[in-house]
């Protein structure tokens, strides 16, 4: 009855089940591993002995659950950063998300006209208008990313004046 109420407190506070879970499966371990680095350190002193493992396990515990859950979304969200190619850029428009970061960095497209983007880029994709061109880069990884992202080209006098990205 007592873990019931316990779960239903976790849960009105935004915690799941597998929350709840995964902790269980940190304490047992972290407990036992403190108190048994606490018994070779105070042998004398029983007091400490006591207290320290069970400090020690809930001050840890959230550390290392947070880490875990750190670690986890640096995972999913990392993609390398790749030089621009124009052989990668037609044949994997799927992946293209690694090679925007160095053609916005480099300004590789700053300057150059219409007919030299398509050269290099290909057909754009969408088109705003006509000062603004949006190539398909695919989705990035990430946490929230549902939605594919896009190379954003704009011109001014016929010559390209920014290139941004985003998210459709």
């Amino acid at each position: 009855m007592q873990l019931q109420h316990f779960i239903l407190t976790m849960a009105f506070f935004g915690f799941s089940i597998e929350v709840f879970i995964i902790n269980l499966v940190l304490v047992i371990p972290t407990f036992f591993l403190i108190r048994w680095l606490t018994n070779k350190i105070f042998k004398s002193n029983n007091k400490l002995r006591n207290i320290v493992p069970w400090i020690g396990t809930i001050v840890l515990v959230p550390i290392i659950y947070f880490s875990f859950v750190f670690i986890w979304i640096f995972s999913i969200s990392y993609y390398p950063d790749r030089t621009f190619d124009k052989t990668t850029w037609e044949q994997k428009p799927y992946e293209r998300y690694e090679l925007t970061e160095d053609i916005i960095e480099s300004e590789l497209l700053i300057g150059l006209n219409k007919d030299e983007v398509t050269e290099l880029l290909g057909n754009y994709d969408y088109t705003y208008d006509e000062n603004h061109w949006a190539y398909g880069i695919g989705f990035v990884p990430g946490i929230m990313n549902i939605d594919p992202s896009v190379l954003d080209i704009y011109f001014e006098n016929e010559r390209v004046i920014k290139v941004s990205q985003h998210e459709t």
